[in-house]
């Protein structure tokens, strides 16, 4: 997929400006497996198609994510210079279990998080596919499927800790890695502080 191509490449150079010891990770990062890119695909549906052959081609850069790949930023969000870890196809399949939802995690205190508005608190975060978490494990990103009015199918949410905010901050998984190279992989700043 060109979106993927074209995102492994930009990041693969960022990496070695910003992070030269980083870029063998990347290099020699391993996909998911077929059957578990294929799991995940039964599970939602509706998975992104260029998320899906991401993990093809660098299945997780968490440091839980397995021997297959060294821990490595891969992502980031729309708040500055703070990295994401890629979760592997498995970690992502294992939030699908997930029956809490927003409203369940905040009870009384839901309404005074910071909620975008195209944003379903009652359904169930399982059903949305969590595909990465902040390095400091403060934030998570999500796929979500079932947008309120005035949302999009696939949005993407960011959700954070300190404060407690949940925010749509791209419209398609596509979308969404522009983003993070038009804003030059700022994330890897992380890697300097």
């Amino acid at each position: 997929m060109k979106i993927v191509d074209k995102y492994l490449h930009l990041l693969g150079q960022a990496l070695g400006a910003a992070a030269p010891g980083k870029l063998t990770a990347l290099e020699t990062a391993k996909g998911a497996k077929p059957e578990s890119v294929a799991a995940l695909l039964a599970a939602y549906p509706e998975c992104p198609k260029a998320l899906a052959a991401l993990l093809q081609r660098l299945d997780g850069s968490a440091p839980q994510s397995g021997p297959a790949n060294a821990a490595l930023y891969a992502l980031g969000s729309d708040i500055q210079d703070y990295p994401y870890y890629l979760l592997s196809a498995a970690q992502m399949l294992q939030s699908s279990a997930n029956t809490a939802s927003v409203a369940d995690i905040y009870g009384a205190y839901v309404e005074s998080i910071d909620l975008d508005d195209a944003i379903d608190v009652d359904l169930p975060m399982g059903k949305w596919l969590r595909f990465a978490e902040g390095a400091d494990g403060a934030s998570q990103l999500f796929v979500d499927f079932d947008p309120l009015p005035g949302g999009v199918q696939g949005q993407i949410v960011r959700g954070l800790q300190n404060p407690d905010s949940y925010a749509v901050i791209a419209d398609s998984f596509e979308e969404y890695l522009e983003c993070l190279i038009d804003d030059r992989f700022d994330f890897l700043n992380a890697y300097n502080k």
